[in-house]
């Protein structure tokens, strides 16, 4: 279970080795020629967020359906609120491990990253209003 992404065996053996999942988010990618929806998973064996892979860490995991998205949560038993992000907002900022493609912070993507702890904002400076 290595890398910046996971895969949902990366999951489930974390699970079955105790862990648990911390938090999911959903960013809203507009750069494609369909909207797609890219999954974040904060498991307790990892820092931060890492973006969802597809079988053998071929792409990144996305969905076209929201409501296909939705379903795969509950079968990792999170039952807990899921946010979604448009590509791009200035709130992904925040989160340790989100993609600069998804409007994450470069440098503070993966365990090694100069970010922080899970969950907790990577200090940037904003532009004043």
């Amino acid at each position: 279970m290595g890398g910046k992404g996971l895969q949902e065996a990366d999951l489930r053996e974390g699970i079955r080795e105790g862990g648990k999942i911390l938090g999911w988010l959903v960013v809203a990618r507009s750069d494609g020629p369909e909207l797609e929806y890219a999954i974040y998973v904060r498991p307790s064996w990892a820092r931060g967020y890492r973006i969802l892979r597809t079988w053998r860490d071929k792409e990144d995991r996305t969905f076209r359906s929201l409501d296909k998205l939705f379903k795969l949560p509950g079968t990792f038993n999170y039952h807990a609120p899921i946010t979604v992000y448009p590509q791009g907002c200035p709130e992904l900022r925040k989160f340790r491990g989100v993609l600069p493609r998804d409007g994450g912070v470069p440098g503070a993507d993966g365990p090694d990253g100069a970010g922080t702890e899970a969950g907790t904002p990577v200090d940037h400076p904003h532009p004043a209003d």
